[in-house]
Protein backbone atom coordinates (compact mmCIF):
# COMPACT_ATOMS: atom_id res chain seq x y z
CA UNK A 1 0.00 0.00 0.00
CA UNK A 2 1.13 3.99 -0.44
CA UNK A 3 -0.75 6.53 1.36
CA UNK A 4 -2.36 9.33 -0.50
CA UNK A 5 -6.38 10.31 -1.00
CA UNK A 6 -7.37 6.90 -3.01
CA UNK A 7 -4.72 4.72 -1.39
CA UNK A 8 -3.57 3.55 2.24
CA UNK A 9 -5.65 3.83 5.57
CA UNK A 10 -8.44 6.12 5.99
CA UNK A 11 -11.39 7.04 8.11
CA UNK A 12 -14.16 8.01 5.65
CA UNK A 13 -17.58 8.83 7.10
CA UNK A 14 -20.53 9.53 4.58
CA UNK A 15 -24.32 8.42 4.44
CA UNK A 16 -23.65 4.84 4.40
CA UNK A 17 -21.91 4.93 7.49
CA UNK A 18 -18.09 5.20 8.58
CA UNK A 19 -15.21 2.84 7.50
CA UNK A 20 -11.90 2.80 8.80
CA UNK A 21 -9.30 0.52 6.97
CA UNK A 22 -7.27 0.46 3.94
CA UNK A 23 -8.29 1.17 1.16
CA UNK A 24 -6.88 0.72 -3.11
CA UNK A 25 -8.03 2.91 -6.02
CA UNK A 26 -11.10 4.43 -3.46
CA UNK A 27 -12.73 1.21 -2.82
CA UNK A 28 -12.05 -0.78 0.64
CA UNK A 29 -9.58 -3.49 0.06
CA UNK A 30 -7.69 -5.20 2.97
CA UNK A 31 -8.70 -5.44 6.71
CA UNK A 32 -10.84 -2.52 7.51
CA UNK A 33 -14.06 -2.00 9.94
CA UNK A 34 -16.96 -1.03 8.87
CA UNK A 35 -20.30 0.29 10.71
CA UNK A 36 -23.54 1.07 8.60
CA UNK A 37 -25.82 3.57 9.65
CA UNK A 38 -28.03 1.15 10.87
CA UNK A 39 -25.44 -0.15 14.00
CA UNK A 40 -24.63 -3.40 11.89
CA UNK A 41 -20.90 -3.95 11.36
CA UNK A 42 -18.20 -5.76 9.51
CA UNK A 43 -14.78 -6.49 10.90
CA UNK A 44 -12.54 -8.46 8.56
CA UNK A 45 -11.27 -8.38 4.96
CA UNK A 46 -12.29 -6.56 1.66
CA UNK A 47 -12.13 -6.91 -2.01
CA UNK A 48 -12.46 -4.30 -4.18
CA UNK A 49 -14.87 -2.58 -1.84
CA UNK A 50 -16.80 -5.71 -1.15
CA UNK A 51 -16.98 -8.19 2.14
CA UNK A 52 -14.46 -11.09 0.68
CA UNK A 53 -12.11 -13.43 3.15
CA UNK A 54 -12.71 -13.81 6.91
CA UNK A 55 -14.41 -11.84 9.17
CA UNK A 56 -17.07 -11.00 11.67
CA UNK A 57 -20.62 -9.65 10.85
CA UNK A 58 -22.21 -7.75 14.16
CA UNK A 59 -25.90 -7.49 13.38
CA UNK A 60 -27.40 -4.61 14.72
CA UNK A 61 -29.36 -6.53 17.53
CA UNK A 62 -25.93 -7.72 18.92
CA UNK A 63 -25.78 -11.36 17.44
CA UNK A 64 -22.69 -11.76 15.57
CA UNK A 65 -21.66 -14.24 12.74
CA UNK A 66 -18.34 -15.36 12.22
CA UNK A 67 -16.73 -17.13 8.93
CA UNK A 68 -16.13 -16.49 5.39
CA UNK A 69 -17.23 -14.26 2.82
CA UNK A 70 -17.42 -14.16 -0.81
CA UNK A 71 -18.62 -10.77 -2.96
CA UNK A 72 -20.37 -9.66 0.12
CA UNK A 73 -22.41 -13.01 0.80
CA UNK A 74 -21.12 -15.80 3.50
CA UNK A 75 -19.31 -18.54 1.58
CA UNK A 76 -19.45 -22.12 3.58
CA UNK A 77 -20.42 -22.66 7.16
CA UNK A 78 -19.91 -20.05 10.18
CA UNK A 79 -20.93 -19.94 13.91
CA UNK A 80 -23.46 -17.22 14.82
CA UNK A 81 -23.90 -16.00 18.48
CA UNK A 82 -28.01 -15.08 18.87
CA UNK A 83 -28.31 -11.99 21.15
CA UNK A 84 -28.97 -14.08 24.15
CA UNK A 85 -25.54 -15.42 23.76
CA UNK A 86 -26.25 -18.84 22.46
CA UNK A 87 -24.17 -19.93 19.60
CA UNK A 88 -24.80 -21.97 16.73
CA UNK A 89 -23.00 -24.00 13.98
CA UNK A 90 -24.86 -22.47 10.56
CA UNK A 91 -25.20 -22.41 7.17
CA UNK A 92 -26.44 -18.98 6.14
CA UNK A 93 -28.20 -17.83 2.47
CA UNK A 94 -25.18 -17.83 0.22
CA UNK A 95 -27.54 -15.98 -2.31
CA UNK A 96 -28.10 -13.44 -0.47
CA UNK A 97 -25.17 -10.28 1.06
CA UNK A 98 -24.39 -10.13 4.86
CA UNK A 99 -26.59 -6.20 4.40
CA UNK A 100 -29.74 -8.37 3.13
CA UNK A 101 -29.61 -10.95 5.98
CA UNK A 102 -29.76 -7.36 8.17
CA UNK A 103 -32.51 -5.47 6.91
CA UNK A 104 -34.70 -8.83 5.91
CA UNK A 105 -33.80 -10.34 9.08
CA UNK A 106 -33.22 -13.53 7.36
CA UNK A 107 -32.43 -16.79 9.65
CA UNK A 108 -29.89 -19.53 8.71
CA UNK A 109 -30.54 -22.38 6.42
CA UNK A 110 -29.41 -24.86 9.36
CA UNK A 111 -29.01 -24.38 12.74
CA UNK A 112 -27.10 -26.27 15.16
CA UNK A 113 -26.98 -25.75 18.85
CA UNK A 114 -22.85 -25.70 19.88
CA UNK A 115 -20.86 -24.77 22.84
CA UNK A 116 -18.97 -21.74 23.17
CA UNK A 117 -14.89 -22.82 23.61
CA UNK A 118 -13.74 -22.84 27.04
CA UNK A 119 -11.55 -20.24 28.16
CA UNK A 120 -8.10 -21.41 28.43
CA UNK A 121 -5.67 -20.16 31.55
CA UNK A 122 -2.73 -18.13 30.70
CA UNK A 123 -0.57 -15.10 30.84
CA UNK A 124 2.13 -13.05 29.35
CA UNK A 125 3.81 -10.09 30.32
CA UNK A 126 3.31 -6.61 30.09
CA UNK A 127 5.11 -3.38 30.58
CA UNK A 128 3.30 -0.46 32.19
CA UNK A 129 3.27 2.87 29.91
CA UNK A 130 5.00 6.24 31.43
CA UNK A 131 2.27 9.53 31.51
CA UNK A 132 4.78 12.05 29.83
CA UNK A 133 8.54 12.15 29.49
CA UNK A 134 10.38 9.96 31.85
CA UNK A 135 12.74 12.16 33.99
CA UNK A 136 16.82 11.56 34.09
CA UNK A 137 17.87 10.42 38.09
CA UNK A 138 20.69 11.11 39.10
CA UNK A 139 22.06 7.51 38.76
CA UNK A 140 21.40 8.00 35.20
CA UNK A 141 18.94 6.17 34.36
CA UNK A 142 15.34 7.63 33.07
CA UNK A 143 12.67 7.13 35.67
CA UNK A 144 8.83 6.95 34.20
CA UNK A 145 5.80 7.96 35.48
CA UNK A 146 2.99 6.25 36.26
CA UNK A 147 0.05 8.03 38.35
CA UNK A 148 -2.53 5.95 37.15
CA UNK A 149 -0.91 2.43 37.93
CA UNK A 150 -3.22 0.03 39.94
CA UNK A 151 -4.10 -3.73 39.53
CA UNK A 152 -7.20 -4.08 38.20
CA UNK A 153 -9.42 -7.24 36.88
CA UNK A 154 -12.69 -7.49 34.81
CA UNK A 155 -14.04 -9.23 31.65
CA UNK A 156 -12.26 -8.14 28.85
CA UNK A 157 -13.71 -6.82 25.55
CA UNK A 158 -11.84 -6.60 21.80
CA UNK A 159 -12.22 -2.56 20.77
CA UNK A 160 -14.72 -2.21 18.11
CA UNK A 161 -12.85 -0.57 15.68
CA UNK A 162 -9.87 -2.41 16.94
CA UNK A 163 -7.51 0.51 17.00
CA UNK A 164 -9.84 2.68 18.64
CA UNK A 165 -9.28 5.76 16.68
CA UNK A 166 -12.26 6.89 16.85
CA UNK A 167 -14.84 6.87 19.31
CA UNK A 168 -15.57 2.60 20.22
CA UNK A 169 -18.83 1.40 18.59
CA UNK A 170 -19.26 -0.78 21.30
CA UNK A 171 -18.80 1.61 24.13
CA UNK A 172 -21.54 0.00 25.89
CA UNK A 173 -20.12 -3.19 26.05
CA UNK A 174 -16.69 -1.81 27.17
CA UNK A 175 -18.33 -0.35 30.13
CA UNK A 176 -17.02 -1.20 33.52
CA UNK A 177 -14.29 -3.80 31.58
CA UNK A 178 -11.12 -4.09 30.08
CA UNK A 179 -10.06 -3.41 26.78
CA UNK A 180 -7.93 -4.46 24.15
CA UNK A 181 -7.04 -1.89 21.81
CA UNK A 182 -4.86 -2.96 18.85
CA UNK A 183 -1.65 -0.69 17.91
CA UNK A 184 -1.46 0.70 14.85
CA UNK A 185 -2.29 0.99 11.86
CA UNK A 186 1.64 0.53 10.62
CA UNK A 187 3.03 2.46 8.27
CA UNK A 188 2.28 3.95 6.21
CA UNK A 189 -1.05 4.70 7.76
CA UNK A 190 -1.56 8.18 9.78
CA UNK A 191 -0.16 7.74 13.24
CA UNK A 192 -2.10 6.90 16.09
CA UNK A 193 -1.06 7.86 19.51
CA UNK A 194 -1.58 5.36 22.55
CA UNK A 195 -3.30 9.00 24.27
CA UNK A 196 -5.89 9.32 21.80
CA UNK A 197 -6.48 5.16 22.29
CA UNK A 198 -6.70 5.76 25.83
CA UNK A 199 -9.02 8.77 25.47
CA UNK A 200 -11.62 6.73 23.30
CA UNK A 201 -10.99 3.54 25.65
CA UNK A 202 -12.02 6.28 29.29
CA UNK A 203 -14.77 7.85 27.60
CA UNK A 204 -16.52 4.25 26.86
CA UNK A 205 -15.86 3.69 30.72
CA UNK A 206 -12.81 0.98 30.45
CA UNK A 207 -11.72 0.29 33.65
CA UNK A 208 -8.22 -0.24 32.01
CA UNK A 209 -6.42 -0.97 28.46
CA UNK A 210 -4.36 -3.88 27.12
CA UNK A 211 -2.48 -2.53 24.31
CA UNK A 212 -1.14 -5.24 21.72
CA UNK A 213 1.43 -4.96 19.05
CA UNK A 214 1.00 -5.80 15.72
CA UNK A 215 4.38 -7.37 14.80
CA UNK A 216 4.91 -11.12 14.94
CA UNK A 217 8.59 -10.23 15.43
CA UNK A 218 7.87 -7.21 18.29
CA UNK A 219 9.87 -7.16 21.57
CA UNK A 220 9.93 -4.97 24.19
CA UNK A 221 13.13 -2.05 23.60
CA UNK A 222 11.95 1.07 25.28
CA UNK A 223 9.48 2.35 27.60
CA UNK A 224 5.86 2.85 25.58
CA UNK A 225 4.59 6.44 26.59
CA UNK A 226 1.56 8.32 26.85
CA UNK A 227 1.53 12.15 26.47
CA UNK A 228 -1.85 14.09 27.86
CA UNK A 229 -2.41 15.69 25.12
CA UNK A 230 -5.56 17.73 23.58
CA UNK A 231 -7.61 16.11 21.15
CA UNK A 232 -7.74 16.38 17.78
CA UNK A 233 -11.37 16.89 16.65
CA UNK A 234 -12.91 17.44 19.92
CA UNK A 235 -15.00 20.40 20.26
CA UNK A 236 -14.66 22.02 22.87
CA UNK A 237 -11.29 20.93 22.78
CA UNK A 238 -10.61 17.85 25.26
CA UNK A 239 -6.94 17.28 27.01
CA UNK A 240 -6.71 13.56 27.83
CA UNK A 241 -6.02 12.60 31.98
CA UNK A 242 -4.74 9.14 31.95
CA UNK A 243 -7.11 7.85 34.59
CA UNK A 244 -7.07 4.31 33.52
CA UNK A 245 -4.05 1.73 34.31
CA UNK A 246 -2.46 0.60 31.00
CA UNK A 247 -0.20 -2.35 30.19
CA UNK A 248 1.53 -3.28 26.37
CA UNK A 249 1.76 -6.86 25.43
CA UNK A 250 3.57 -8.79 22.74
CA UNK A 251 1.63 -9.72 19.33
CA UNK A 252 2.66 -13.31 20.10
CA UNK A 253 0.77 -13.57 23.54
CA UNK A 254 -2.42 -12.49 21.24
CA UNK A 255 -3.69 -15.76 22.64
CA UNK A 256 -3.91 -14.80 26.20
CA UNK A 257 -6.13 -12.30 24.95
CA UNK A 258 -9.77 -14.13 25.43
CA UNK A 259 -13.29 -11.73 24.70
CA UNK A 260 -15.51 -12.43 27.32
CA UNK A 261 -12.98 -14.09 30.02
CA UNK A 262 -11.97 -12.20 33.70
CA UNK A 263 -8.88 -10.94 33.18
CA UNK A 264 -6.17 -9.71 35.52
CA UNK A 265 -3.77 -6.34 34.73
CA UNK A 266 -1.22 -6.59 37.27
CA UNK A 267 1.76 -5.14 37.59
CA UNK A 268 5.22 -5.87 40.13
CA UNK A 269 6.31 -3.52 42.83
CA UNK A 270 8.19 -0.86 42.06
CA UNK A 271 11.05 -2.62 43.75
CA UNK A 272 10.41 -5.59 41.84
CA UNK A 273 14.15 -7.30 40.99
CA UNK A 274 12.64 -7.62 37.32
CA UNK A 275 11.47 -4.55 36.62
CA UNK A 276 14.44 -2.38 34.43
CA UNK A 277 15.56 0.43 36.46
CA UNK A 278 12.74 3.33 35.45
CA UNK A 279 10.12 0.82 33.94
CA UNK A 280 7.34 -1.25 35.68
CA UNK A 281 6.45 -4.43 34.38
CA UNK A 282 3.83 -6.52 35.07
CA UNK A 283 1.57 -9.39 33.41
CA UNK A 284 -2.06 -9.87 32.02
CA UNK A 285 -3.39 -13.24 33.13
CA UNK A 286 -6.56 -15.17 32.57
CA UNK A 287 -7.06 -17.16 35.35
CA UNK A 288 -8.94 -20.62 36.12
CA UNK A 289 -12.51 -19.79 35.74
CA UNK A 290 -16.25 -21.14 34.37
CA UNK A 291 -16.04 -20.55 30.89
CA UNK A 292 -19.30 -20.36 28.72
CA UNK A 293 -19.12 -24.30 28.38
CA UNK A 294 -22.33 -25.59 30.48
CA UNK A 295 -25.69 -26.04 29.68
CA UNK A 296 -27.14 -25.57 26.85
CA UNK A 297 -30.21 -22.60 26.56
CA UNK A 298 -32.88 -25.68 25.44
CA UNK A 299 -31.36 -28.51 28.05
CA UNK A 300 -31.47 -25.16 30.61
CA UNK A 301 -34.94 -24.24 29.77
CA UNK A 302 -35.59 -27.92 30.26
CA UNK A 303 -34.70 -28.37 33.99
CA UNK A 304 -36.12 -24.58 34.77
CA UNK A 305 -39.46 -26.30 32.91
CA UNK A 306 -38.82 -29.34 35.24
CA UNK A 307 -38.45 -27.41 38.54
CA UNK A 308 -41.41 -25.42 37.84
CA UNK A 309 -43.88 -28.14 36.92
CA UNK A 310 -42.52 -30.03 40.60
CA UNK A 311 -43.56 -26.50 42.42
CA UNK A 312 -46.78 -26.58 40.47
CA UNK A 313 -47.67 -29.99 41.72
CA UNK A 314 -46.40 -29.02 45.32
CA UNK A 315 -49.01 -26.00 45.07
CA UNK A 316 -51.85 -28.05 44.04
CA UNK A 317 -50.88 -30.68 47.00
CA UNK A 318 -50.83 -27.82 49.39
CA UNK A 319 -54.00 -26.19 48.18
CA UNK A 320 -55.92 -29.56 48.82
CA UNK A 321 -54.47 -29.63 52.06
CA UNK A 322 -55.84 -26.02 53.43
CA UNK A 323 -59.01 -27.01 51.64
CA UNK A 324 -59.29 -29.91 54.26
CA UNK A 325 -57.92 -27.66 56.79
CA UNK A 326 -61.01 -25.04 56.31
CA UNK A 327 -63.66 -28.23 56.31
CA UNK A 328 -62.30 -29.55 59.81
CA UNK A 329 -62.07 -25.99 61.03
CA UNK A 330 -65.72 -25.40 59.65
CA UNK A 331 -66.45 -28.69 61.85
CA UNK A 332 -64.11 -28.83 64.70
CA UNK A 333 -62.60 -25.52 65.05
CA UNK A 334 -59.28 -25.02 66.04
CA UNK A 335 -56.02 -24.49 64.59
CA UNK A 336 -54.64 -26.09 61.12
CA UNK A 337 -53.76 -29.83 61.13
CA UNK A 338 -50.58 -30.90 61.96
CA UNK A 339 -49.59 -31.98 58.11
CA UNK A 340 -49.92 -28.08 57.26
CA UNK A 341 -47.19 -27.41 59.56
CA UNK A 342 -44.44 -25.36 57.83
CA UNK A 343 -46.58 -25.27 54.45
CA UNK A 344 -45.53 -21.97 53.13
CA UNK A 345 -48.89 -21.61 51.41
CA UNK A 346 -50.44 -21.95 55.01
CA UNK A 347 -48.84 -18.35 55.96
CA UNK A 348 -49.17 -17.10 52.19
CA UNK A 349 -45.07 -16.87 51.62
CA UNK A 350 -44.22 -17.92 48.82
CA UNK A 351 -40.91 -19.53 48.24
CA UNK A 352 -40.10 -19.70 51.77
CA UNK A 353 -39.22 -22.95 52.01
CA UNK A 354 -36.35 -22.20 49.52
CA UNK A 355 -34.76 -19.24 51.45
CA UNK A 356 -32.34 -20.21 53.93
CA UNK A 357 -32.46 -16.95 55.71
CA UNK A 358 -36.55 -17.79 56.58
CA UNK A 359 -35.97 -20.53 58.53
CA UNK A 360 -35.49 -20.39 62.23
CA UNK A 361 -31.96 -21.92 62.16
CA UNK A 362 -30.31 -21.38 58.59
CA UNK A 363 -27.27 -23.27 59.68
CA UNK A 364 -29.20 -26.41 59.65
CA UNK A 365 -31.16 -25.54 56.69
CA UNK A 366 -30.32 -26.45 52.64
CA UNK A 367 -28.94 -24.16 50.88
CA UNK A 368 -31.28 -22.19 48.15
CA UNK A 369 -29.50 -24.21 45.57
CA UNK A 370 -30.13 -27.36 47.64
CA UNK A 371 -33.54 -26.60 48.02
CA UNK A 372 -34.29 -25.78 44.04
CA UNK A 373 -31.94 -29.05 43.13
CA UNK A 374 -34.07 -31.46 45.46
CA UNK A 375 -37.10 -31.05 43.50
CA UNK A 376 -35.34 -32.66 40.30
CA UNK A 377 -33.45 -34.85 41.92
CA UNK A 378 -32.27 -36.76 45.27
CA UNK A 379 -31.59 -34.93 48.54
CA UNK A 380 -28.00 -36.59 48.40
CA UNK A 381 -27.56 -35.61 45.08
CA UNK A 382 -28.70 -32.05 45.16
CA UNK A 383 -26.58 -31.51 48.81
CA UNK A 384 -23.85 -32.72 46.59
CA UNK A 385 -24.43 -30.57 43.41
CA UNK A 386 -24.81 -27.87 45.82
CA UNK A 387 -22.13 -28.35 48.27
CA UNK A 388 -19.59 -27.90 44.83
CA UNK A 389 -21.35 -24.76 43.51
CA UNK A 390 -21.10 -23.34 46.28
CA UNK A 391 -17.02 -23.35 46.38
CA UNK A 392 -17.06 -22.36 42.80
CA UNK A 393 -19.41 -19.27 43.93
CA UNK A 394 -17.42 -18.38 46.80
CA UNK A 395 -14.25 -18.66 44.62
CA UNK A 396 -15.94 -16.52 41.94
CA UNK A 397 -16.77 -14.25 44.71
CA UNK A 398 -13.62 -14.07 45.39
CA UNK A 399 -12.09 -13.18 42.32
CA UNK A 400 -14.64 -10.81 41.33
CA UNK A 401 -13.92 -8.51 44.82
CA UNK A 402 -10.40 -8.66 44.52
CA UNK A 403 -9.18 -11.90 47.32
CA UNK A 404 -8.11 -13.77 43.39
CA UNK A 405 -7.97 -11.61 40.95
CA UNK A 406 -6.79 -7.60 42.32
CA UNK A 407 -3.29 -8.57 43.38
CA UNK A 408 -0.81 -6.19 44.88
CA UNK A 409 2.83 -5.98 46.81
CA UNK A 410 4.05 -9.33 47.82
CA UNK A 411 0.56 -11.00 46.45
CA UNK A 412 1.38 -9.55 43.09
CA UNK A 413 4.98 -11.35 43.62
CA UNK A 414 4.22 -14.44 44.26
CA UNK A 415 0.75 -15.12 41.89
CA UNK A 416 1.14 -13.55 39.13
CA UNK A 417 4.80 -13.01 38.77
CA UNK A 418 5.40 -16.51 39.37
CA UNK A 419 6.91 -18.46 36.72
CA UNK A 420 8.69 -15.56 35.00
CA UNK A 421 11.59 -15.39 37.58
CA UNK A 422 13.77 -17.32 35.04
CA UNK A 423 14.33 -13.91 32.93
CA UNK A 424 13.19 -10.25 32.99
CA UNK A 425 10.95 -9.78 29.73
CA UNK A 426 12.90 -6.74 28.63
CA UNK A 427 15.81 -8.30 26.52
CA UNK A 428 14.94 -11.66 25.79
CA UNK A 429 11.76 -10.36 24.00
CA UNK A 430 13.48 -7.96 21.57
CA UNK A 431 14.14 -9.48 17.97
CA UNK A 432 17.44 -9.16 16.41
CA UNK A 433 16.67 -6.56 14.82
CA UNK A 434 16.07 -3.79 17.36
CA UNK A 435 18.75 -2.38 19.01
CA UNK A 436 19.93 -3.20 22.91
CA UNK A 437 17.53 -1.46 25.58
CA UNK A 438 21.29 -0.26 26.80
CA UNK A 439 22.79 0.46 22.99
CA UNK A 440 23.25 4.08 22.08
CA UNK A 441 21.58 3.42 19.01
CA UNK A 442 18.47 2.88 20.73
CA UNK A 443 15.84 5.96 19.41
CA UNK A 444 15.12 8.51 21.90
CA UNK A 445 13.30 11.34 22.51
CA UNK A 446 14.51 14.17 24.78
CA UNK A 447 17.30 12.07 25.91
CA UNK A 448 14.80 9.33 26.64
CA UNK A 449 14.41 5.97 25.82
CA UNK A 450 10.49 5.84 25.09
CA UNK A 451 7.95 5.11 22.12
CA UNK A 452 4.87 7.45 22.17
CA UNK A 453 3.11 4.75 20.00
CA UNK A 454 3.23 6.96 16.80
CA UNK A 455 4.53 10.51 17.11
CA UNK A 456 1.95 13.41 15.66
CA UNK A 457 4.73 15.09 13.18
CA UNK A 458 4.16 12.48 11.03
CA UNK A 459 7.55 10.67 11.75
CA UNK A 460 7.32 7.35 13.75
CA UNK A 461 9.67 6.37 16.10
CA UNK A 462 11.97 2.93 16.48
CA UNK A 463 10.37 1.72 19.81
CA UNK A 464 8.69 -1.04 20.94
CA UNK A 465 8.40 -3.28 18.04
CA UNK A 466 8.21 -1.23 14.74
CA UNK A 467 10.05 -2.75 11.99
CA UNK A 468 13.41 -1.08 10.49
CA UNK A 469 13.20 1.61 8.49
CA UNK A 470 10.87 1.15 4.97
CA UNK A 471 12.00 1.93 1.69
CA UNK A 472 9.59 4.50 0.55
CA UNK A 473 8.40 2.05 -2.23
CA UNK A 474 8.30 -1.16 -0.45
CA UNK A 475 4.53 -1.74 1.10
CA UNK A 476 4.04 -3.56 4.75
CA UNK A 477 4.13 -7.20 5.13
CA UNK A 478 0.96 -8.33 3.87
CA UNK A 479 1.81 -11.84 5.67
CA UNK A 480 1.18 -9.71 8.98
CA UNK A 481 -1.84 -7.86 7.91
CA UNK A 482 -3.19 -11.19 6.86
CA UNK A 483 -2.40 -12.64 10.20
CA UNK A 484 -3.67 -10.01 11.80
CA UNK A 485 -7.59 -10.39 10.32
CA UNK A 486 -7.12 -14.07 11.37
CA UNK A 487 -6.42 -13.75 14.92
CA UNK A 488 -7.79 -10.37 15.61
CA UNK A 489 -10.71 -9.79 13.58
CA UNK A 490 -12.44 -13.86 13.88
CA UNK A 491 -11.72 -17.18 15.11
CA UNK A 492 -10.91 -18.43 11.67
CA UNK A 493 -13.82 -21.36 10.57
CA UNK A 494 -11.62 -23.51 8.43
CA UNK A 495 -12.41 -26.28 10.62
CA UNK A 496 -15.94 -26.22 9.95
CA UNK A 497 -17.58 -28.46 7.50
CA UNK A 498 -20.58 -27.60 5.70
CA UNK A 499 -23.77 -29.08 7.30
CA UNK A 500 -25.26 -32.14 4.59
CA UNK A 501 -28.96 -30.89 4.60
CA UNK A 502 -29.87 -27.37 2.97
CA UNK A 503 -33.51 -27.37 4.11
CA UNK A 504 -34.07 -24.70 7.27
CA UNK A 505 -33.65 -25.53 10.81
CA UNK A 506 -36.10 -26.18 12.89
CA UNK A 507 -35.14 -23.99 15.63
CA UNK A 508 -33.30 -21.64 14.12
CA UNK A 509 -32.26 -18.84 15.95
CA UNK A 510 -34.17 -15.71 15.52
CA UNK A 511 -32.01 -12.82 15.84
CA UNK A 512 -35.04 -10.71 16.89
Amino acid sequence: FTQDEKNGYHRVANAEGLFCGWIKDGLRHGLGSMRWSDGSEFHGDFEKGLLHGGGKFVFSDGAVYTGRFEADKPAGAGFLVDRLGVRYKVEMNASVTMREHQQKQLEPITATEEPHEPYVVGRCYTVALTVGAPAKTEEGFYQGHFPNLKDVSGRLVLARPPHADCPLWNAAEVKGKLVAVMRGPRPPAPAVPYGIKLFHAQNAGAIGVVFVDYDPEGGFSSMPRIDEIVIPGTNPPQKLQARIPTGFILYRDLGVIQEGAIHVLAFAPKEHPHNRKGWRTGAVCCPPQESKVGLSKSKADALMAEFFNARKQERQQEDALLKEKKAKKAVHGGDAPEELSGREWVSGHIFDSLNPLKQADPSKQPSMTAAMLSKVTTKQRAEEISESLDKSAAMFQGLVQGALATMTGEAMHNNVLKGFASAPPAEPSAPAHLPSPSSEATPTLGGATVDRGEEYDGKRDMGIQVDPPTPPDSPPKASMLASLGTTWFFASPSSVSSPASSRRAPNSPRRV
